[in-house]
């Protein structure tokens, strides 16, 4: 059980003097909302939340509580690292984004087009997919899904046409693939 789970467990019964006094709390108010907040919430979300009552940050709270209720304070703080190193992933994959394209010698920013791509074509991901892998594992996910798209699609898309290559647009760099999902060339942005 990670540390972050066994303050939550041992906050299931807690008694308020006693974290006041050790947490050195006069205003009990502040206390029972981060109390609260672990224990309604996993260490994503309470690390999403950070605040600050004039006692601790949520951060030096749950170190806090290791010391209480003596956890070990290391495994605490690779327990936020991580959370936070993944939280840095999902971030630098948000804007990441597959387009399908019909006429790859049109500028794609042309504005009209990309009106009708977002509305019919744009082909999201999921963050999650992407997180601690290598480019060579994530431009295997794509490929796999442009295939399954085009085959959805008939390799149409309503107002448009054919398509003929597809883009993945992610961190500055353009790839292009064709419709069988092989990269064909980068791009920069």
């Amino acid at each position: 059980m990670n540390v972050y789970d066994q303050i939550k467990r041992k906050l299931n019964n807690y008694d308020i003097e006693f974290l006041a006094k050790e947490l050195n709390y006069t205003n009990k108010k502040h206390l029972l909302r981060h109390i609260g907040q672990i224990k309604f919430s996993n260490l994503s979300e309470y690390l999403d939340k950070p605040f600050y009552d004039f006692n601790y940050s949520s951060k030096e709270f749950l170190y806090k509580l290791a010391d209480v209720y003596n956890l070990d304070k290391n495994r605490l703080r690779e327990e936020i690292e991580n959370e936070e190193r993944k939280k840095e992933e999902i971030h630098k994959f948000e804007k990441c984004f597959i387009t399908p394209d019909t006429a790859p010698e049109r500028n794609y920013r042309y504005r009209w087009y990309m009106f009708i791509v977002k509305k019919h074509g744009i082909i999201s991901i999921n963050p999650m997919q992407f997180i601690f892998k290598s480019e060579k594992e994530i431009l295997k996910t794509v490929s796999e899904t442009i295939k399954k798209h085009y085959q959805k699609t008939n390799g149409e898309i309503k107002g448009l046409g054919k398509i003929i290559v597809y883009r993945f647009f992610c961190e500055g760099k353009v790839y292009v693939f064709d419709t069988d999902g092989n990269l064909l060339k980068i791009e920069k942005r």
